[in-house]
């Protein structure tokens, strides 16, 4: 978008929190290794004290074994990776009124950012209900494992959106989110230590 026409409109990177200082970047990633412990610090108090944990049918948001952390490093850059992207999209390129309204762009943004898996897991049940088979390119547990990713990236947009509103710096959103998702994923998945 920047080199299509926002160069030429006079859009100033820095501006948008594109450019940022080293510093910057590293106060979001000190504000992310606040935030996303504390998260969890409730969901492990949950599990303590109440021996519950915040899942709705399959998502969920569960405590995890030491072990889960050493692994989500291994993953955290790929996720950085996507959300960094992501985030800069939403935020930095995608900020209009729509209807006369951020919030709707928000929500348009959001929902846009959980479109490709919501296509994948209505093409799959739309064929499994038209003709007793799923698509022969898209095995059926495939569609079960996108629902927790649609609700992920929808409301990953939403986070990174607010967290933009109030700091003014798409890092701060990207890093969380990443750290988040990347956590629930790794705690939920059989993964070998």
């Amino acid at each position: 978008m920047y080199y299509a026409s926002g160069r030429r409109n006079g859009m100033d990177l820095s501006a948008h929190g594109v450019r940022a200082p080293i510093e910057t970047l590293a106060a979001s990633g000190q504000l992310a290794l606040v935030v996303v412990p504390a998260a969890f610090a409730l969901v492990f108090a949950a599990d303590y004290f109440f021996k519950t944990d915040f899942r709705v049918w399959v998502v969920a948001i569960k405590a995890f074994t030491p072990d889960k952390i050493a692994i989500a490093v291994l993953y955290l850059p790929l996720f950085l990776v996507y959300f960094v992207a992501n985030s800069l999209a939403l935020n930095s390129f995608s900020r209009y009124l729509t209807f006369g309204r951020e919030s709707y762009n928000t929500a348009l943004l959001a929902g846009a950012n959980a479109f490709g898996p919501l296509v994948l897991v209505i093409a799959q049940y739309w064929t499994f209900f038209s003709t007793g088979h799923t698509l022969p390119w898209f095995p059926g547990i495939t569609s079960i494992w996108l629902f927790p990713i649609i609700v992920f990236l929808l409301v990953a947009g939403i986070i990174s959106r607010k967290l933009y509103r109030a700091t003014g710096n798409p890092y701060v959103g990207a890093f969380v989110n990443a750290a988040v998702v990347t956590m629930i994923s790794v705690s939920n998945t059989l993964t070998m230590g």
